[in-house]
């Protein structure tokens, strides 16, 4: 998070963002500019559908909550999704007509006025939905558009996601997202929900899924409205992946070159991508009813890094014998931790490498590695020179800074396809462990 106060002169300003880390910076960029002379950040207009990252905690240039203000349509159902990168976040939505404002309030007050419609603090993923008809009953009068006021607070960084469930929010490329399927009685339809992705000729793009109720999922995409008469095939199909639930989609770039050819756009292309739930077998064959699910999605390239928040698993399919590659921030200061343990869990083999600098498909020039061809491979890793070991390696690199990690999976017998993998990075610092059935969860213990 970096904040720069210029006197102003002009109109206009260009902002300019580098990064003198050898380490890299996120593809995602988040500015704001404010009046620095207002007591607080004043609410911020989120662009309706894009994901945004925030920075959270109130230290340093970090405030502890922020607000932001969009615009709801009046017939559509709303959606709120708040995906904590690192650390942990609450949300708040309310109804926030110009009317609820009390006469004489500062604009850069903390809190939202109105209604508090719905609010959420669960660990991980907070997902809101205002309904259609929840909206009605507001009795919002005759106007078709609404002012929201979304209240976010918490520490570490947070991506946030605001609009329609139709057509769906954009996914950004190594930001997780997250996602609700409603519940659906016996016999109906699959649950759905749907997302945007844009998608070019320059790599290959996998899509993964997984279901918080561990519900087989399956990915579709197909191209968006405005290119439904390209020539070329447009539509693609997710599997399961060897070894593991859930789905994974992935769009190879000559397809991409072939339908943007064919649309004539410049090699890139807008993607509709539907996550469903297949209904369970219930009585004569006919589906049972389902219960509402969370489910988290992420989009990802061969050339890019996800980030890995402390104590939460990552589900990250790859091809088989692919390198996946991850990152783990190591904070500075009281927040620092002693030991970290980089874990990976697949239905076939899996393998880790880790460092503290980055060797994209260059998997043996990493200095740590874990046991080769493991179900469950771990790599021990530690700040403290006191606990180093053959065992337990040392993060000798200037703190905070990235711990990255390549993982690979394969299923014995399975030539072809994606295979399932699953990451977790876990310190001494991060939050209590959930133990999940028939998941293992690997721990170190401190010396003595």
């Amino acid at each position: 998070s970096l904040t720069e106060d210029l006197e102003r002169k002009s109109p206009q300003y260009y902002v300019c963002v580098r990064t003198f880390s050898a380490q890299g910076c996120d593809a995602l960029l988040t500015v704001v500019v404010s009046d620095s002379a207002e007591r607080a950040l004043p609410p911020i207009w989120l662009r309706r559908d894009h994901p945004s990252v925030w920075p959270l905690g109130g230290s340093g240039a970090a405030p502890k909550s922020l607000r932001f203000v969009i615009q709801a349509e009046y017939l559509n159902d709303f959606q709120v999704t708040a995906v904590p990168v690192s650390g942990e976040a609450d949300l708040e939505i309310f109804d926030q007509p110009v009317s609820s404002v009390p006469a004489g309030a500062a604009l850069n007050e903390e809190d939202c006025h109105g209604k508090l419609l719905d609010k959420s603090s669960l660990v991980g993923p907070d997902i809101l939905e205002v309904p259609a008809h929840k909206q009605k009953r507001q009795a919002w009068g005759m106007e078709m558009r609404h002012d929201l006021c979304i209240k976010v607070k918490g520490q570490g960084i947070v991506s946030l996601t605001a609009g329609q469930r139709l057509p769906g929010a954009f996914l950004a490329p190594f930001v997780p997202a997250a996602g609700r399927l409603r519940a659906r009685p016996a016999g109906s339809r699959p649950a759905c929900q749907f997302f945007r992705l844009l998608v070019n000729d320059l790599a290959d793009m996998t899509v993964a899924a997984t279901a918080e109720d561990d519900s087989q999922l399956t990915l579709s995409a197909s191209l968006t409205t405005e290119l439904f008469q390209a020539p070329e095939a447009s539509e693609w199909k997710g599997e399961t992946p060897a070894g593991g639930t859930g789905a994974v989609l992935v769009v190879k770039n000559t397809d991409v070159a072939r339908v943007a050819a064919g649309a004539q756009t410049q090699g890139e292309v807008c993607l509709s991508v539907a996550v469903c739930r297949l209904p369970r077998p219930g009585p004569a064959g006919g589906g049972g009813p389902l219960e509402a699910t969370s489910f988290w999605v992420t989009a990802a390239t061969d050339r890019g890094v996800l980030t890995l928040e402390d104590g939460t698993p990552l589900a990250a399919s790859a091809p088989q014998r692919a390198w996946r590659d991850f990152r783990f921030l190591v904070p500075a200061g009281a927040a620092r931790p002693r030991e970290v343990t980089i874990s990976a869990t697949s239905g076939g083999r899996a393998s880790l490498r880790a460092d503290t600098a980055r060797f994209p498909l260059r998997p043996g020039s990493y200095r740590w590695a874990s046991a080769e061809n493991s179900s469950h491979p771990v790599i021990r890793l530690t700040t403290d020179p006191k606990l180093a070991t053959r065992d337990v390696h040392l993060i000798d690199c200037r703190f905070p800074c990235f711990v990255y990690v390549s993982a690979q999976a394969f299923v014995e017998g399975a030539a072809e396809g994606e295979a399932a993998l699953e990451v977790l990075a876990a310190s001494d610092k991060g939050p209590t462990k959930l133990l999940l059935e028939g998941r293992e969860l690997e721990q170190t213990l401190a010396a003595g």
